[in-house]
């Protein structure tokens, strides 16, 4: 089973933990909410958008950490232009050596 990202903690619901619930996303991406610290209570956020919406309205952390990732555009390199009439070197090859055969005398 993967790993999932955690996307930050808020206070659990449930037993009153500060930073106890650790919030993930469930396999829809909305959030899901589990408490480490002692109750093992769960929290389930999806389900209606509105729902979603008023959670991550009121933890903002877990609304930027369920952004995308913006990736950086890609550096382009220029090339240095190569002579037109100049040919391309011919590369130096060797004449063949002769292999020896195998032999079981010595």
């Amino acid at each position: 089973m993967s790993e999932k990202s955690i996307l930050g903690h808020i206070n659990c619901p449930y037993c009153g933990t500060a930073n106890g619930m650790r919030i993930t996303s469930d396999k829809n991406g909305a959030p899901f909410g589990f408490c480490e610290a002692s109750c093992d209570g769960q929290l389930r956020v999806g389900g209606k958008a509105r729902r979603v919406d008023a959670f991550l309205k009121q933890y903002p952390h877990i609304a930027q950490a369920m952004q995308p990732k913006q990736e950086k555009p890609p550096v382009t390199v220029t090339a240095t232009p190569v002579p037109e009439n100049k040919p391309a070197p011919i590369p130096e090859t060797k004449p063949a050596q002769k292999k020896a055969g195998f032999s079981l005398e010595f």
